[in-house]
């Protein structure tokens, strides 16, 4: 399903990656550094909400 959802509707590739933008960037959410232990928990704030579509 989420496959079909890409294919689809671009908003549904522009939403998440706005969202990792915003909190890179204004925000400072996450460091700026590449560290893959602070990315992490910033990807799944912005998958969270794409799991419960049907």
């Amino acid at each position: 399903m989420p496959c079909s959802a890409l294919m689809s509707k671009p908003t549904a590739v522009t939403v998440p990656v706005l969202l990792l933008l915003l909190d890179y960037w204004p925000l400072h959410r996450i460091p700026q550094t590449w560290d893959r232990k602070s990315w992490i928990p910033a990807l799944l704030d912005v998958a969270d909400p794409f799991n419960a579509l049907p």
